[in-house]
């Protein structure tokens, strides 16, 4: 693995971020020079995390393409350099995803929507044709890759809302109830999900 640490002196220039000023970003990437993980840090604190499974949102994406040794290799780090940033950096991630509100008991959900993250999993995993689904729903590809890579990493045990979804396992050891018909451990759907379909 190789690790770098490169300021770019601009910023993204995109709707999104472009005021968020210049950006340093922090790179590990595998033998063959592809990332693997990377961390943005804008000058005005925001960042932003991205690796193989969450690999994009709608402020950015993990770099595509292999980076060039000879032009990198005055920005190389340690592995323990990268791994402090990495760890004790908070990024902005899921913004497709919220909770709170008073809205839908205060379960992860759709931004601007009532639908749960576990619903979503649920449709699909039930359904089988994601198409059939975004159509009906209403949803973009965007939506449903957060949605199913929140829920396959857990995400909602970091971010603790003040209801887990309801037809999930996670709600029912929230209740410290036995799980009901309806409720399965949603992230093991989501996995399959997320392995069936290319995001």
């Amino acid at each position: 693995m190789h690790y770098y640490k490169r300021p770019w002196k601009q910023s993204s220039g995109s709707q999104q971020t472009g005021d968020w000023g210049e950006i340093t970003s922090y790179f590990e990437t595998n033998e063959t020079y592809y990332p693997v993980r990377q961390l943005d840090v804008f000058a005005n604190g925001n960042a932003l995390k991205y690796d193989t499974v969450y690999h994009r949102d709608r402020n950015g994406a993990l770099f595509q393409f292999e980076l060039n040794p000879d032009e990198f290799e005055v920005f190389r780090i340690t592995a323990e350099e990268f791994e402090s940033a990495w760890e004790n950096t908070r990024a902005i991630r899921f913004p497709e995803i919220v909770h709170g509100g008073g809205i839908a008991f205060g379960q992860p959900r759709l931004d601007g929507r009532r639908l749960t993250v576990g619903d979503i999993i649920s449709i699909l995993h039930h359904d089988g044709n994601t198409d059939e689904v975004r159509d009906d729903f209403e949803l973009s590809d965007q939506q449903v890759f957060e949605a199913l890579v929140y829920c396959f990493t857990g995400q909602c045990l970091k971010d603790k809302p003040e209801n887990y979804c309801h037809n999930c396992t996670h709600r029912a050891l929230q209740d410290n109830e036995p799980p009901d018909e309806e409720q399965t451990d949603r992230w093991r759907e989501a996995e399959q999900l997320l392995k069936k379909y290319t995001w």
